[in-house]
């Protein structure tokens, strides 16, 4: 069971317009930055040689690029879900399979990011 489903927060009233559309504004810049800077991490260290490539500095670099590219293209659906429904946090629309699996990506990509981070701390 989806303990999300079942337990959802009652709000008194839903947010002001403004504070939606601020926030829909703010996850989309968000989202287009953090998609075009990562995608040039990984353009610039997959355009070098292969031995360099492989080096540990670069493959933590990779992997933590491809958990935030994960992370911002799920973010996508929370934006959906923001413009078409002003009760937002409160009911997802786009079905309980898509609510599963884009907030186990999330998560995963949080945990996936927090680690490589650890892991590139401890290797330098």
């Amino acid at each position: 069971m989806n303990i999300s489903v079942e337990h959802q927060i009652p709000f008194s009233s839903p947010p002001a317009e403004w504070l939606r559309i601020f926030i829909i504004i703010l996850f989309v810049l968000i989202t287009i930055i953090g998609v075009i800077g990562n995608g040039f991490v990984l353009i610039c260290i997959l355009s070098k040689d292969m031995k360099t490539r492989r080096s540990p500095t670069n493959l933590l670099l990779m992997n933590m690029s491809c958990a935030d590219l994960l992370l911002l293209i799920f973010n996508v659906f929370d934006i959906v879900q923001l413009a078409r429904d002003s009760s937002w946090p409160t009911r997802w629309m786009l079905g309980e399979a898509l609510c599963k699996i884009v907030r186990f990506s999330q998560v995963v990509g949080c945990y996936v990011s927090v680690q490589t981070l650890f892991v590139i701390s401890v290797e330098r």
